[in-house]
């Protein structure tokens, strides 16, 4: 038979009918496709409220202050009054809804900056002291949440000690932090306002890595992780109530056959059962990279310790969920073999403990792994420049009561990095399942898991905008924040620049400072 009569009776036939074959397939593709998404009702992160307030170019930057259920506080230093030693700052309280409640203003010393603040009640506090190492004046602002009205206490003789935090318990000020290149717990009376050291609290060696705070009952704990020696270190943690006095005590050591090292603790203290539950992470003989978990439960009124478990982070069943499958598959293999001949797993990571959450039958714990960034002979020169912080990954590892694994889920995290270790990731909950989320540049990314496993694999949300026209043209990148505010409810603000040439009402161009209140559901139904 003619080659070409072969072709002409029997291909040419069956390639032309083939775009028909394609589209058809891709039609059924694109059906199965959509019916896999209807099914899966796609979580996305809704906006519920939106503020903007006018931010003109050098203006500096506010603070933003969530105050639980109740509202936003932001104060910003007004560049119309001041002067000399005195800086004036606007102070704006809005409710939940973003409804404006008060504005005052107040004058403070230059050399002063907020520390921390803490919620009692109806409420605020804030407690500024002099900026660097070491610190002889203590400014305490009470701000009544409901009115604006302010109460300003000074303590010009303070203890001078570098402060790390300080929260309210009772009627009294919990300080934490350094003095004399000792780790140091002092207890401010508001009352008879006496200054003391917390009973056992001054120590060298010693890093305060928890404060625990149960205000239902009045009292607060303290763990800390001290130096045994450069390769061994053990975990203290006490009780006390809003006096000092002391209702109970523990000592977790390492395993000493490993040369094991503890490097972050927290501890959930239970006052009515003597209960305790310690989490931390432990690393190898002097490594301060952390290689798994380690837990146990400290029965205090019984004088008794459970023998810690040792999770090496090879044993997660997630711990490389975040990478792309074929790199994944490779690693766990990899781990396998060396189980499986007895060998040791190093899988070392910088990790930084971010919470411990209790639920009914688990405890969720949550950590961060990160690794420092520098650069190298910079601009010509020699030496070593610090960049920040570049954060890897997110882990949520649940345990139960007896502190043994159930379940984890791991999460990569992209193009972050910070100057100090800070917490990137917002933890939250949908109708179904548990969301990490956080922000990068305009963009949302979040994903959705459950005990079971993956729900929703990463997605990505522009950040929303007040009206249908606008358009972002710029993003401040010096100031911005993306957090869980209260119940299912996130908080999302920054800076932008946004052009809109449709809507009349608005200017062509205006720079606010944005809040977003957002919750993780199913999208909303369209109005037909």
């Amino acid at each position: 038979m003619n080659d070409k009569n072969y072709y002409t009776t029997y291909y040419q036939p069956l390639l032309m009918r083939l775009p028909f074959f394609l589209l058809t397939a891709a039609l059924i593709f694109m059906s199965i496709c959509g019916l896999h998404a209807q099914d899966q009702e796609l979580i996305v992160p809704v906006v519920v409220d939106r503020l903007e307030l006018e931010f003109e170019r050098g203006d500096e930057f506010p603070m933003v202050i969530p105050v639980n259920n109740q509202g936003v506080l932001i104060y910003q230093e007004d560049e119309n009054f001041g002067g000399g030693r005195k800086e004036v700052y606007t102070f704006q309280f809005f409710d939940a809804y973003f409804d404006k409640i008060w504005e005052t203003t107040l004058g403070k010393d230059k050399n002063l900056s907020l520390i921390t603040y803490d919620v009692k009640g109806e409420n605020i506090f804030l407690i500024f002291s002099e900026s660097g190492f070491l610190t002889q004046k203590v400014v305490l602002i009470e701000l009544d949440l409901f009115t604006g009205k302010y109460e300003i206490d000074e303590f010009d003789d303070f203890v001078p000690m570098k402060i790390n935090s300080a929260d309210f318990i009772g009627e009294s000020i919990l300080f934490t932090g350094e003095l004399n290149q000792r780790s140091v717990v002092l207890l401010y009376d508001q009352l008879s306002q006496n200054v003391s050291v917390v009973p056992g609290f001054y120590r060298s060696d010693s890093k305060i890595t928890d404060v625990f705070l149960d205000r239902n009952n009045n009292v607060f704990g303290i763990t800390t992780v001290d130096k045994v020696n450069r390769a061994e270190s053990l975990i203290r943690g006490a009780l006390f109530d809003e006096y000092g006095g002391n209702l109970s005590r523990y000592t977790l050591e390492n395993d000493q056959e490993n040369s094991f090292n503890f490097l972050q603790a927290k501890t959930l203290f239970d006052v009515q059962s003597g209960r305790h539950q310690v989490f931390c992470t432990y690393g190898y003989k002097r490594s301060d990279r952390a290689r798994g978990w380690v837990t146990a439960i400290i029965y205090d009124f019984d004088n008794k310790t459970t023998t810690p478990k040792y999770i090496n982070f090879g044993k997660m069943q997630n711990v490389f969920a975040y990478l792309k499958p074929r790199m994944r598959d490779r690693k766990l293999n990899r781990l396998q073999r060396r189980f499986e001949r007895g060998r040791k797993v190093k899988l070392d990571r910088n990790i930084q403990l971010e919470g411990i959450i209790p639920a009914s039958e688990e405890t969720l714990v949550l950590a961060q792994a990160y690794f420092p960034r520098y650069s190298y002979n910079q601009f010509g020169f020699g030496g070593v420049f610090f960049l920040g912080y570049q954060y890897n990954n997110y882990t949520v590892a649940s345990f139960n009561p007896e502190g043994s694994l159930l379940w984890d889920h791991t999460i990569r995290l992209t193009n972050v990095m910070t100057n100090e270790l800070v917490n990137i990731v917002s933890f939250g909950s949908t109708y179904n399942g548990y969301v990490l989320s956080y922000k990068t540049d305009n963009l949302i990314r979040y994903t959705v898991f459950n005990e079971d496993g993956l729900i929703q694999q990463e997605q990505k949300e522009k950040t929303v905008t007040l009206l249908e026209n606008d358009k972002i043209v710029f993003t401040d990148r010096r100031f911005g924040d993306f957090m869980n505010w209260y119940d299912e409810y996130h908080l999302e603000y920054g800076i932008q620049r946004i052009r809109n040439k449709v809507n009349p009402e608005v200017n062509r161009n205006r720079s606010v400072i944005y809040f977003n209140k957002i919750m993780f559901d199913l999208p909303p139904m369209e109005s037909k």
